[in-house]
This record gives structure tokens, C-alpha cells and sequence, in this order.
């Protein structure tokens, strides 16, 4: 899925748009009636609070695809059922504007990066009120935006954070793959990844994967196969996940390695800047998920990568944006993961 590019009619819009060198990349979205001629790409979503606005917004369009063969399937969003609306995002107060209505439905459609332009949430909204007046509405969804939504201005830009350049348009955001392990192949293939470590080899799918597609891959998988915390629905016995995992291990006993500790204590067995890559699937505590990550990204070469899966955690989702706000998000099949490369 493309990340979604929303577009508000603030005056910094034109300053913010100039940071995104191809707009094409982006699915659209446009907040309100006023945004509508603020964007010369196709338009693949409006959202929209105020129904009186709707044959106005039916009227711009037309016109914007008369003038010059603009889209005209584009789809209305907004918080209530009725003519004109194509998508619902039911209103729960407080309100936070049409850009947070927008903001709510893209992530239900299941985008991952959403980019805010024009939407700074500072100075008077067109009917003169303050915009300052909707921010609780955002705040209040704070564990549903953080890491998913940034901004590129303004207060929300604050709240949010900035999309980094390596977010808004990573060297690997054209891999597309139905599975974390498939996507790890590719990375695998395209960046001649060498050596590389789990954490939480769990039952092996992931781990024996990439040394089955990657011959000359080298891989160290750290479990201690505590007790899971976690409701998983299968493998649950940790004794057999284990086994299961040393069973499998002897046809690659030559470039796998298991480290059997906790990933800060197997870390210290591990040679800084000695890593093509680290895959983080292991306890998804968000203090958890911070020490993996400052234990590990020493390990890691400059240019190599630090990855990790189930980004749609929101433990996971808050310690990533909080130690990495420039990782970026991809969809693989049903996993949700994050990635970032080391300078």
C-alpha cells in the first residue's frame, strides 16, 4: 500500500509540499472544501465534516477534471451516513477537525505512513475560530497516531514528530512481500546481507526461512524460550518451540548460531559493527523493545539495517517512534514491520 499524503489548506501548505519531491508516490487525501484547489495530483480521498459542503466539493471536482482531466474517483469521507458520503468515520468527541477524520479512516484503511502537509493545527480556522480548539481531539488518540502519522508543520508536527526523509521514501520502499521472512529475503538479496541476528527465534519460521533462501547467509538466533506473556494463538509451549528449533538446526550448524540468553546479555557476546542486520521479534514491552534497540544498533555496520516485527503493537509502535522516528513502516501479508538503516 502507498503511504497517503494529507493535505490541509494552511498557509505553509506550498513550504510543507516542497519537501516531497514526487507527489505521484502518494495516495491523496485533501481536508475540506478549502484544500481542493491547494493540489495538482489526482485526489484519491476528501475528507469532509460539514455536509452543506458536499455540492460544492462535487462542483470543484468536476471542474478540476473538465479544466484538466483530473480524477474523478475520488471518495468522500465524513462522520455521519448521508448523501454523498462514500466512507464513514463515525464522530467521537472530541472532535479534532476534518483532518483528524480523515487521519482516523486512512489508518482503518489500513495505511501505515501517513504524511500531514498544511495541517498544522496553529492559527484561526476559515470561519475565524482558533485551531488550537481541536487539539484535544488529537490528543486524546495519541496511542492510535504516534509512529503511523507526521507532520510536516506546525504544532502537529510537535506532537507527531517530522517524517525523515528515509520515512517518506526509503531506498527499499518498492518491497512488497506476503510475509515478514519473505520481505527479509529481498533485503537479504538486494543490500548482499552477510551476517545478521534474531531476537526470538520463538519456533524457527523466520530463522530457518532466511538460511534456506540465503545460502551464504550467517545468522545468530537469541531465545532463552521463557514462559511467552503473550496470548499467541499457536506454539504457545515454549519447550517444544525450543526443541523444535535445535531439531532443525543441524543441516546449517555451519552458519547458524544460537545464543541461548536474554537479548541484552547475548548482546555483549556480539562484535560492535560486526551485523548486516538485527530482526527484533522479541519481548514487545515497550521498555523491552527500547533496550533491543539500544543494545543492538551497535552491532549493526553503517548502512546496515535494524528491523523488527509487529509495528501494529502499539508498545512496539510507541518505542520505535520514541528511539527511531525516522524507521519506516511496510506491509508484508498480515505482519506489520518497521525498518531503519544506520547512517
Amino acid at each position: 500500500m502507498k503511504p497517503i499524503l494529507i493535505i490541509g489548506s494552511a498557509p505553509c501548505l506550498k513550504d510543507d509540499l516542497a519537501h516531497i519531491p514526487d507527489h505521484s508516490r502518494f495516495d491523496i487525501l485533501a481536508v475540506g472544501l478549502s484544500s481542493l484547489d491547494k493540489c495538482a495530483g489526482d485526489i484519491t480521498y476528501i475528507a469532509n465534516n460539514h455536509p452543506e459542503n458536499i455540492p460544492a466539493i462535487r462542483r470543484i471536482m468536476q471542474e478540476r477534471y473538465e479544466a484538466c482531466g483530473g480524477n474523478w474517483q475520488y471518495q468522500i469521507i465524513g462522520p455521519e451516513p448521508g448523501p454523498g458520503i462514500d466512507i464513514v468515520e463515525p464522530y467521537r468527541p472530541p472532535t479534532g477537525s476534518s483532518s483528524i477524520t480523515g487521519v482516523l479512516a486512512a489508518i482503518r484503511m489500513g495505511y501505515r505512513r501517513i504524511i500531514l502537509a498544511g495541517c498544522p493545527l496553529s492559527g484561526d480556522a476559515p470561519a475565524g475560530n482558533p485551531y488550537e480548539e481541536f487539539r484535544a481531539g488529537w490528543i486524546m488518540r495519541k496511542g492510535e497516531l504516534i509512529g503511523t502519522v507526521r507532520s510536516l508543520s506546525g504544532w502537529t508536527r510537535d506532537f507527531l514528530g517530522a517524517p525523515m526523509e528515509a520515512w517518506l521514501a526509503p531506498e527499499w520502499y518498492d518491497i512488497q512481500e506476503p510475509s515478514r521472512w519473505q520481505f527479509l529475503v529481498r533485503m537479504a538479496e538486494r543490500y548482499r546481507w552477510k551476517r545478521g541476528a534474531e531476537l526470538g527465534v520463538w519456533y524457527g519460521q523466520t530463522f530457518f526461512e532466511m538460511l534456506h533462501r540465503c545460502p551464504d547467509l550467517n545468522m545468530t538466533g537469541v531465545d532463552d524460550w521463557r514462559e511467552c506473556r503473550y496470548a499467541a494463538s499457536h506454539h504457545q509451549d515454549q519447550a517444544v518451540n525450543k526443541r523444535t528449533v535445535y531439531a532443525l538446526l543441524p543441516p546449517y550448524a555451519n552458519r547458524a548460531t544460537i545464543i541461548e540468553k536474554t537479548t541484552t546479555e547475548a548482546a555483549r557476546q556480539v562484535k560492535d559493527g560486526s551485523l548486516d542486520f538485527v530482526f527484533i521479534d522479541a519481548d514487545h514491552d515497550y521498555g523491552a523493545v527500547v533496550c533491543d534497540i539500544a543494545a543492538w544498533i551497535p552491532k549493526i555496520r553503517r548502512g546496515g539495517f535494524l528491523a523488527g516485527h509487529d509495528y501494529d503493537w502499539e508498545s512496539v509502535r510507541c518505542a520505535v517512534h520514541d528511539f527511531l522516528p525516522d524507521a519506516s513502516v511496510h506491509e508484508a501479508g498480515s505482519d506489520i514491520l518497521w525498518a531503519w538503516r544506520r547512517p
